[in-house]
């Protein structure tokens, strides 16, 4: 009896831990309007279930699945500035916002932290010290993360777990 409800405590939660593992955190870094738009699908016509002012403060989201540059909102947002949790609301098939306008910086070093494929066995990506350096989510597998530097300057992985994705502060 105490190997079923093993097994059946181990089936329950390796999904969720490997669906843990592929969550991306970012935040909202959209200049282009006075909104940023949150879709009900993951392409630019599907309808707006909800905005986020632009000028209000910095959101910070997690990231799961990806479709085609449009990654869905996991679960509700946080804006940094007001400490307050903003609910998503406005759809039932979920939450989608494009990888152009959410993004992360690099938690530690910067010199250590992309590599040409997702080991820490490949080579890694010189990346010049500096401030600023943002990256926008391309693609997940596993544990990492393929990303382009907003200025298009860098292009590999990144481990999840280096990730800075509070826009206000600096990551150790």
């Amino acid at each position: 009896m105490k190997k079923i409800f093993l097994l059946l405590a181990i089936a329950l939660v390796l999904p969720m831990a490997a669906s843990a593992q592929k969550m991306v955190p970012a935040f909202v870094m959209d200049s282009k309007g006075p909104v940023t738009n949150i879709r009900t699908a993951p392409n630019a016509k599907a309808k707006v279930a909800m905005t986020l002012p632009t000028d209000k403060g910095s959101y910070e989201l997690l990231l799961g699945e990806v479709k085609n540059g449009w990654w869905k909102i996991e679960d509700n947002i946080y804006e940094a500035e007001e400490n307050a949790e903003v609910k998503l609301h406005g759809s039932k098939t979920g939450y989608w916002i494009h990888n152009s306008i959410v993004g992360f910086g690099i938690a530690g070093k910067q010199d250590d932290a992309l590599y040409a494929k997702p080991s820490k066995k490949a080579r890694m990506i010189k990346v010049s010290p500096g401030e600023g350096l943002y990256f926008h989510p391309l693609e997940v597998r596993g544990n990492w993360v393929k990303v382009v530097s907003i200025d298009g300057r860098y292009t590999g992985w990144m481990l999840i777990d280096r990730i800075c994705s509070n826009s206000l502060t600096t990551c150790p």
